[in-house]
């Protein structure tokens, strides 16, 4: 059953799935999905689908049964539903035993070019990341969070090849000292250190000291930033 509305306030509405589909720059068949619980319910689908309902975002939200577990027993630990909170993160008593936190994976191999934006990114199955754990890293809200992966050997030791990477859209701009940013360069896309190099200009900066050209400079025109990157894990 699905642990939503969409399909049953789209009808009352008079749409077609078609209709809503175009409505909210999507598919038929993701639309289907949304509908039957099969695709995540973010943020994001819920503005877009209520602004093109006309009603409130939280009557997309089908409200869950209470339920209080047996006495002695407990309720088995479940993914934080972040849309219901999205622009804060939940306090440190909402972490105890409340399960992982459901981050976005994408496909970042395809290339990134100039006008590139996230719906053209292949969004993958959720990535749960250990709700105590991402507190201590950042408190972005989780939904300007995406997980993705390095490819290449340009940041070893720092980031290897195939590694899992946490980028935080929140944190598109350079500021005065240097970090490691996903980023496109003349349209390719990279995960670099960059820092300031004065007038106007960005240091693209490869931490693997064997690497060919590892300092490089550019205009700042050249660079669009995706987001900072909060958090690596090696893959064996």
């Amino acid at each position: 059953m699905a642990n939503n509305r969409i399909a049953e306030l789209r009808k009352a509405k008079g749409l077609t799935q078609e209709q809503l589909a175009e409505a909210i720059g999507t598919t038929i068949n993701n639309l289907g999905k949304l509908e039957r619980g099969a695709r995540r319910l973010n943020q994001d689908w819920i503005d877009r689908i209520s602004a093109a309902l006309g009603c409130p975002p939280d009557e997309l939200i089908r409200a869950s049964p209470n339920f209080m577990p047996p006495s002695g027993q407990r309720e088995e630990a479940r993914p934080l539903d972040m849309a219901r909170a999205p622009d804060q993160m939940p306090t440190r008593s909402a972490y105890h035993d409340a399960g992982p936190v459901q981050l976005r994976r994408v496909d970042l191999e395809l290339a990134m070019g100039d006008g590139t934006s996230l719906e053209d990114w292949i969004e993958e199955q959720p990535y749960d990341f250990d709700a105590t754990k991402l507190r201590e890293i950042t408190t972005t809200p989780p939904r300007r969070l995406l997980i993705g992966k390095g490819i290449g050997d340009s940041m070893e030791p720092t980031i290897g090849s195939h590694d899992d990477v946490m980028i935080n859209l929140d944190e598109a701009e350079l500021g005065r000292f240097d970090g490691i940013y996903a980023l496109t360069i003349e349209g390719a896309g990279a995960i670099k250190r960059l820092s300031p190099a004065g007038s106007g200009m960005i240091e693209v900066i490869s931490d693997n000291p064997n690497h060919a050209n590892r300092v490089r400079t550019f205009p700042r025109s050249a660079i669009k930033i995706i987001g900072r990157i909060m958090w690596s894990a090696r893959r064996h």
